[in-house]
C-alpha cells in the first residue's frame, strides 16, 4: 500500500491563529498545490485525481441548522447562538444548534472594508490553474472521480478524532457514490485539518479507546488516500492553542480586541475539545521565568493552572 505523507512549515513554529496568516498561506498554495497535485501518480483514469480540502482551526463556516443565521464568521455575536459548547464528561453529547456548511472563501471584517480572502485563493488555484471543478459531495458528478476537488467544512469546535472519522465516512461514502471502490484522494489539509486527516489516514474509523490502552495505528484510512499535503500543521501541538485558553482570541490579531468585531473569549475556548487537543506536547515546549531561568512546567496538572490563575474558575 502506498501512501506519502508531506509537510510544510516546521510544526514547532509558534503560530498566530490571526486570519492573515491562513491567508498568506492561502496565497502561497496557488502556485504551489496546483501544480503539485496535477501531477498525481497514474490511477487507471484519465484525469487527475481529486482532492480534497480540510481547512484549519476557525476556518469552516458555522451556521444555525434551524434558522440558517450565519454564527461564524459574523462581526459580532448572535443574539440566539453561541459559540460556546455545553460543558460535560460525554463530549459526544456536548452539541448545540450549529452545524458546518462551507469553508471559509471570504470574510469582511469591517463592513466598510474590502473583504478578506481566506480559502478563496486555494480554491482558486484548483481551479485555475490546477483545471479542477469543485465537486459536491452527496451530489457529485458522473466524473467526479477525477480532475474535481471537494471541500470538507467541519465544526471546529468539537473533538478531532471525531471529525477525523467523519472524514473517513465521507470518502468511503463518496467513493459508493461515484462508484470507484479503488479510487484514493490527494488532501490538502491547513493547520488543526492535518491532525484531522492524518487520524483518518492512521485509524479509519477507530475511536479513541477507553482507558489508558494506546491505539495502535492500523493505516485503516490510507486505502481511500494517495498523498495529504500538510500546510502549517502543529503536528506537537501549539503554544498559541496555551495563549487562547488563557487570555482567549482576538480576530485582529496581536492580542487586541478590535470593538464591535466579535472575539472568543477564554470562557468560549474552555468548552471547545479542539482547542485542547492543540496544546503543545508534553516536553516540547519551553518556559523561562524573569530572569531567564528555565522552569519546569507540566501544562497538563491542574495544579498549574491554578498556581499561575490560568484555570477559568478562579
Amino acid at each position: 500500500m502506498r501512501f506519502e505523507i508531506f509537510a510544510l512549515f516546521n510544526s514547532k513554529i509558534n503560530r498566530s491563529f490571526s486570519f492573515i496568516a491562513i491567508f498568506s498561506i492561502a496565497v502561497f498554495c496557488q502556485t504551489a498545490f496546483a501544480q503539485t497535485i496535477a501531477k498525481g501518480p497514474p490511477t487507471g483514469q484519465k484525469g487527475k485525481p481529486p482532492v480534497i480540502v480540510i481547512p484549519g482551526l476557525i476556518g469552516s463556516e458555522l451556521v444555525n441548522k434551524e434558522t440558517d443565521e450565519v454564527v461564524w464568521f459574523d462581526l459580532q455575536r448572535s443574539k440566539t447562538d453561541d459559540l460556546r459548547l455545553p460543558i460535560s464528561a460525554n463530549l459526544e453529547k456536548n452539541r448545540d444548534n450549529l452545524v458546518p456548511r462551507d469553508i471559509l472563501r471570504n470574510i469582511k471584517y469591517l463592513k466598510f472594508l474590502p473583504e478578506t480572502e481566506i480559502y478563496q485563493k486555494l480554491a482558486a488555484s484548483l481551479e485555475i490553474p490546477g483545471d479542477y471543478k469543485e465537486g459536491k459531495w452527496d451530489a457529485p458528478s458522473e466524473n467526479g472521480f477525477q480532475d474535481t476537488y471537494y471541500v470538507f467544512p467541519y465544526d471546529w469546535r468539537r473533538d478531532n478524532v471525531e471529525n477525523a472519522r467523519l472524514l473517513n465516512r465521507r470518502m468511503a461514502e463518496l467513493k459508493t457514490k461515484l462508484k470507484r471502490s479503488d479510487l484514493k484522494f490527494n488532501i490538502v489539509a491547513h493547520s488543526m485539518g492535518g491532525l484531522i486527516a492524518r487520524y483518518a489516514a492512521m485509524y479509519g474509523d477507530t475511536d479513541l479507546p477507553n482507558g489508558t490502552r494506546r491505539l495502535v495505528p492500523t493505516w485503516a484510512g490510507a486505502k481511500h488516500i494517495n498523498k495529504i499535503f500538510l500546510v502549517g500543521t502543529p503536528n506537537e501541538g501549539s503554544i498559541s492553542s496555551l495563549n487562547a485558553l488563557v487570555k482567549g482570541y482576538a480576530l485582529g490579531g496581536g492580542g487586541i480586541n478590535i470593538p464591535f468585531i466579535q472575539s472568543l473569549s477564554k470562557y468560549d475556548m474552555f468548552t471547545l475539545p479542539a482547542i485542547f487537543q492543540l496544546l503543545p506536547h508534553s516536553g516540547t515546549i519551553r518556559v523561562f521565568d524573569e530572569n531567564l531561568k528555565p522552569l519546569k512546567i507540566d501544562i497538563y496538572n491542574p495544579e498549574t493552572w491554578e498556581k499561575y490563575g490560568w484555570a477559568v474558575y478562579d
